[in-house]
């Protein structure tokens, strides 16, 4: 008999394993996307949760270390007492970022940025060469793309020449205060701080050339100066130059990722008026009933586990293993009894 149970713990390990095995890929495969033609940054899609998108997050350098925090912390926060940057957006998706009184210490660089996609999903800057800008700085700013995890490359000095607002003498050097809008050949940057002796950022532009598969970069915007300075941005995105409206852009947010599932508000509690509403109509049907809390009950555990996992190919596994199990455990007894 501890054989049996053995035997049957084993199997239902397995069967456990397989079960989340199978949600993982299912995921994977069917949510995150492969690749995009381009990606945009702004202006945000305002219907999805106010453009307030867990995609980005504000980071600062301070006491030493890095400080990082919810995009939407003055929304958390009504009085905006922690909030380590002000962001607020328009109707129209474009973001305001403002420093305020919080942040006091020296240095401090506050920014707000993207999370790291390392594997997912693929850009192709042979193609999806230009960035597209439109945004005003009140001070001094700085716009950095981060791919393939650590491969920095810096902004600001080829805006602000495209502009002609100013010509920097390096890349690490912040842009100026004013108002930009135009494009710029990502390749023609990177190109030019390969081959240039005297740029800081030569080697990791030169190991991004020599990459064979380059993923949707990290975005970080940084406004610099004093407590009053701001940025806002209209437009940011990265497309073809034959595109310069960014139709061909997928946002950047956690849609990319998770699906457009992600948003669903289907499954949110019904108002007082509905409900009233409901009490009013006359009993639906038992077998319509059962269908529809059966439809729910599967699109709620397919959301909760990033969308689009049938759950009922799960549960056949498990039972099938299951089965399985029961019939090992009968041979292993009455093996035992024949050789008593």
């Amino acid at each position: 008999m501890k054989m049996a149970k053995k035997v049957l713990a084993v199997v239902m390990a397995i069967a456990m394993l397989a079960a989340f095995s199978s949600v993982s890929m299912v995921v994977s495969a069917e949510d995150a996307k492969d690749s995009v033609e381009g990606i945009r940054w702004f202006p945000a899609d305002m219907t999805r949760n106010g453009g307030y998108d867990d995609m980005w997050e504000v980071e600062v350098a301070a006491d030493g270390g890095l400080v990082c925090q919810r995009f939407n912390e003055a929304d958390q926060n009504p009085d905006a007492q922690d909030a380590l940057l002000d962001t607020t957006y328009d109707e129209n998706g474009a973001l305001t970022i403002s420093r305020n009184a919080n942040g006091d210490q020296d240095p401090y660089w506050p920014r707000i940025r993207t999370l790291y996609l390392e594997n997912m999903p693929a850009i192709d800057l042979s193609t999806a060469n230009t960035l597209y800008f439109d945004f005003t700085a009140t001070e001094s700013w700085m716009i950095a793309l981060d791919f393939n995890g650590s491969l920095e490359l810096k902004l600001a000095k080829a805006i602000c020449e495209a502009a002609g607002t100013a010509n920097l003498g390096s890349t690490d050097e912040d842009g100026v205060a004013g108002t930009y809008k135009g494009s710029i050949n990502l390749n023609d940057v990177i190109n030019g701080i390969a081959t240039s002796a005297a740029d800081p950022h030569k080697t990791e532009m030169s190991a991004l050339q020599s990459m064979k598969k380059i993923f949707v970069p990290m975005a970080q915007i940084f406004v610099v100066g004093s407590r009053s300075a701001s940025m806002t941005i209209n437009s940011l995105y990265i497309s073809s130059a034959d595109d310069p409206t960014g139709e061909k852009c997928d946002l950047m947010d956690m849609g990319l990722v998770y699906g457009d599932d992600f948003y669903d508000t289907d499954d949110a509690p019904a108002t007082d008026d509905a409900s009233a509403d409901d009490k009013d109509e006359e009993p639906a049907d038992d077998k319509d009933d059962a269908a529809e809390n059966t439809t729910t009950t599967t699109k709620a555990a397919a959301n909760n586990t990033g969308g689009g996992v049938n759950i009922w190919v799960i549960v056949g596994i498990v039972a099938a293993v299951v089965v399985v199990a029961v019939v090992v455990v009968i041979v292993v007894t009455k093996g035992k009894k024949k050789g008593a």
